[in-house]
């Protein structure tokens, strides 16, 4: 009987011991254990009638209309996390705000921490120009504040774990056969092996709402950057350096070296999505979350990001989502 007891508490011991750095367990929401329920089978699948899977030339923010990314989501603060007495190092605007984030499922958006924050939200899914939220194909709902899941270790001084979860109330209307909706989809979550991943070489393609000549935009833009490796971020964002945030294993960088795209980049909302798309099968995974922009704009200037692939188990524990 003592050597069962002894056996069943190392277990115990090795199962906390397996958590990630950075992650702790969310309350129980109500979910099927965690790991269950794989994702939609055409999460991040671009549908025909939309570029067919192929990325068009719009970039930001030339003011057409585009369907390559359904999983963006354009969501409306109503109350700051930060209390005014302790504001954190970026500056934060007036209320409400705006936010970008990515529908992940059918009752689930991931988002950053720095915006979502503490309060009430309303999201809009499916929205080409989001001063027309009753648009065909489009929807709009309130999220009130019970919903929001703050990384429980997100730092507002350094922006570490910069993310969030999002539930819905009813669930949002993913495509099927009765319903091919090309304007609302899920985004394909990151495997676990992606986060070695510094994907360089490669294209990301970041997506959402922003600042058009310091104007708020509502038009649903793109752009497409180049990765760089975070110890080249790093120094940018060194102590010293335009911004003091640390650049960590938990980032990913994209350098801001196309000309015609430095505006959408810069003025991009925190949260919003940075995929990758797979060459063979031309699906998109999720693989960065918008955190911090630099301060100048210029060409050449890094964008730093969450990276998804670091919180798997923490998104798989709260949504009950399997991750692989």
């Amino acid at each position: 009987m003592k050597t069962t007891l002894l056996f069943a508490l190392a277990l115990l011991v090795a199962l906390v011991n397996c958590q990630r750095p950075n992650e702790t367990t969310p309350k129980n929401t109500g979910n099927p254990p965690p790991g269950t329920r794989p994702q939609d089978k055409n999460a991040g699948v671009v549908k025909k009638g939309s570029d067919g899977g192929r990325i068009s030339k719009q970039t930001f923010f030339s003011g057409s209309f585009s369907s390559n990314f359904p999983w963006t989501v354009s969501i409306s603060v109503v109350k700051s996390l930060f209390p005014p007495a302790s504001p954190p190092t970026v500056p934060i605007p007036s209320f409400p705000r705006y936010c970008g984030g990515s529908l992940i499922d059918w009752n689930w958006i991931l988002s950053s921490g720095s915006c979502t924050g503490i309060g009430n939200l309303s999201v809009l899914f499916g929205s080409q120009d989001r001063s027309n939220p009753l648009a065909l194909n489009t929807l709009s709902m309130g999220i009130p504040e019970s919903n929001v899941f703050v990384h429980p270790n997100f730092n507002p001084q350094t922006l570490e774990n910069d993310i969030s979860l999002i539930k819905l109330p009813y669930s949002a209307p993913l495509p099927t056969l009765l319903n091919p909706n090309n304007l609302i989809n899920s985004v394909l979550l990151p495997t676990r092996s992606d986060l070695l991943n510094q994907f360089l070489g490669q294209t990301g393609f970041l997506s959402g709402f922003g600042l058009n000549n310091f104007n708020l935009s509502n038009i649903l833009g793109w752009t497409p950057q180049q990765f760089i490796p975070n110890v080249d971020c790093a120094k940018y964002f060194a102590s010293g350096a335009t911004n003091s945030f640390p650049i960590r294993l938990s980032n990913l960088c994209l350098v801001n070296n196309l000309t015609n795209s430095i505006a959408g980049l810069c003025n991009v909302e925190s949260g919003s999505p940075l995929v990758v798309q797979n060459p063979i099968t031309k699906i998109f995974s999720l693989q960065g979350i918008a955190s911090f922009p630099p301060w100048n704009c210029l060409k050449n200037s890094p964008f730093a990001f969450t990276r998804v692939a670091n919180y798997t188990n923490w998104i798989s524990r709260l949504t009950g989502l399997l991750i692989p």
